[in-house]
């Protein structure tokens, strides 16, 4: 039929345009096999055919292809079809061994590039094989058990928390490349921190390279609608009552004396060492956002919770052993505090430059109630206002926190690649590499000599003890009415009182002269602390800075108390010399008449 249209066979219009020479190369394996073209099969000849077997079967090599090719499209066909059909296949052990390291090699690679999607199937995986042992055994009835704890077990190491799933939502989503968990309640496990909240979503992306480098598996870290209830009790020394005879006559600003240029011995480095915090102090964080959450601060002997909301926070990074100069080196942070509005946010000014080694963040409080402060804890720094509003602002200095000292994976390989461009470099000469090399030795030498003979005190500081942060307090007081409190305001650092009971006396009837009526008290202060000493702190109201900047308003407040003291004995000899005055020109008047 084929024919009669003209058509002619596949194999035929193959044969035609083939050389000769290789159709007879190419048929010297026909005697193997009988062609029975009636039935279009292919069977094998019976022993008993007269086709002699003793020859052997000769495969033409593709040298001998390639030299009989006509041109060269045949030619290329040879090419790509000798590499296809060259009898060379792999025995089954082969094959074998090169699927499993096909598959151990592909999991491996995407346990490093992708290992949050790697995660999720492997939780998956456990899942249905939890499901499917449950129906085997019907008295299991615990829903995901093995699922829950090992996904919590993941999450929360080394973050110092655990993580309770609902039931039927342990497994998550995967949003924006991110594990998504819901209804996650968060419980702590360390007993120096007591804490008890939930999450409406916990999002998560993991990272092999992170865990690796041994920072904590968790790179970046959403969290949405967090409520929590933290319980901290204070372990300082009980506050001294105003009535009680000990109360020392000394203040903070008596004893608290620093000069920061003296190198420090380790005596005095193991003593100013901080206690470690929540999350372990190797954990780093790529990127933390808190969005729509608040906190419920109970505190030891206070009567209602300190109230802190976070309406949006953007990290760039958190660290175990940065919690608190993190916090505060924030992209942009709004939220409340007893109701009343604070931002933190990266200053602007016309003078300040991308690649300025230091960075100025603001930190702003609008009227936050003191007097409210005061009577939900009576132990505050500023117990003795019963009423007033003060307003915050404080610009934090500090030098930029990138990691200079970090030697991670790729920046290994760049400078092994640099090295390698180098000594392949072809514009060096033999006589300048014998000039190099004789430097070098020289420079090696010099330095091994001031190493040998020079003291361990004349060593340069690291570049972490030179850092400070420079932070700049404006206070604004008004509407002050005060009283005797019942315990003296205290440092936490050191548990000494910020001010005298004499002082403190002549300070609360200066606040209740004042009145409503009168322009508010502006309070600025400075204080400096090494960056180093803020390391290994969550609690800003436990550090030194702070004790620093309180003292400062004390000193401030007690000086305008000075000042009007001093005013008011100005007015009264004033006013006692004219009388005696007057009354002498009365007498002189008196006695001429």
């Amino acid at each position: 039929m084929l024919k009669s249209l003209g058509i002619r066979p596949m194999k035929s219009l193959l044969e035609s345009r083939m050389a000769p020479e290789i159709q007879a190369l190419t048929y010297r394996r026909l005697p193997l096999l009988a062609f029975r073209t009636s039935k279009r099969n292919y069977s094998k000849v019976p022993p008993s055919s007269k086709i002699s077997h003793s020859k052997e079967l000769i495969i033409p090599t593709k040298h001998e292809l390639l030299k009989h090719a006509s041109g060269p499209i045949q030619r290329a066909l040879i090419h790509l079809k000798w590499p296809l059909t060259r009898n060379n296949r792999p025995s089954a052990s082969d094959v074998v061994s090169a699927a499993l390291s096909w598959f151990v090699m592909g999991n491996i690679l995407w346990i490093i590039l992708g290992t949050t999607t790697f995660c999720l199937m492997g939780l998956y995986a456990l899942d249905t094989l939890s499901n499917v042992w449950k129906s085997v055994s019907p008295g299991e009835t615990k829903e995901s058990s093995l699922v829950g704890k090992l996904t919590s077990a993941i999450v929360s190491q080394g973050l110092g928390i655990k993580l309770e799933f609902t039931p039927g939502q342990v497994i998550p989503e995967l949003k924006d490349g991110m594990l998504r968990f819901k209804n996650v309640r968060v419980v702590s496990t360390l007993p120096e921190t007591k804490f008890d909240g939930t999450i409406d979503a916990l999002n998560v992306s993991l990272s092999f390279q992170k865990w690796y480098e041994g920072k904590g598996i968790i790179d970046e870290l959403d969290i949405y609608g967090m409520h929590l209830k933290l319980y901290y009790e204070n372990d300082s020394e009980p506050h001294m009552t105003v009535g009680n005879d000990s109360v020392p006559s000394y203040r903070f600003n008596d004893t608290m004396h620093y000069q920061y240029d003296l190198p420090n011995s380790p005596e005095n480095e193991e003593a100013s060492v901080s206690p470690a915090t929540l999350i372990d102090t190797s954990y780093e964080l790529s990127s933390v956002k808190l969005h729509d959450s608040y906190f419920d601060i109970h505190e030891s002997e206070a009567v209602e919770p300190f109230r802190v909301a976070v309406f949006n926070c953007d990290l760039p990074q958190l660290k175990g052993d940065r919690i608190l100069l993190d916090f505060f080196n924030a992209n942009i942070v709004t939220g409340s505090m007893n109701d009343s509005l604070f931002t933190i946010h990266k200053r602007q000014t016309e003078t300040a430059s991308a690649d300025s080694a230091q960075r100025t963040v603001r930190f702003k409080l609008d009227g936050i109630d003191l007097g409210a402060i005061s009577q939900k804890n009576p132990r505050t720094k500023f117990n003795w206002i019963v009423n007033g509003k003060a307003e915050i602002i404080a610009d934090i200095r500090m030098s930029s926190l990138s990691e200079k000292e970090d030697k991670k994976f790729s920046n290994v390989f760049s400078s092994s690649f640099r090295e390698l461009l180098s000594l392949t470099d072809p514009k060096s000469t033999p006589s300048d590499e014998q000039e190099s090399n004789e430097s070098n030795l020289l420079k090696g030498a010099l330095a091994a000599i001031y190493t040998t003979f020079s003291s361990k005190e004349s060593q340069p500081s690291t570049i972490q003890n030179n850092d400070y942060a420079v932070v700049n307090v404006k206070v604004k007081l008004k509407d002050l009415k005060a009283t005797l409190p019942k315990y003296m305001p205290m440092a936490t650092s050191t548990n000494t009182p910020f001010i005298s009971l004499h002082d403190l006396r002549s300070l609360v009837a200066f606040a209740n002269e004042l009145g409503g009526s009168s322009p508010p008290i502006v309070v600025q202060s400075t204080a400096i602390e090494r960056l180093s000493d803020l390391h290994n702190t969550e609690n800003i109201f436990d550090t030194r800075i702070f004790d620093s900047i309180v003292n400062d308003v004390y000193e401030e407040l007690l000086k305008m108390v000075h000042l009007d003291e001093k005013r008011i004995i100005e007015e009264k000899s004033s006013s006692w010399s004219h009388s005696v005055a007057s009354q002498l020109l009365v007498l002189g008047l008196s006695a001429m008449v």
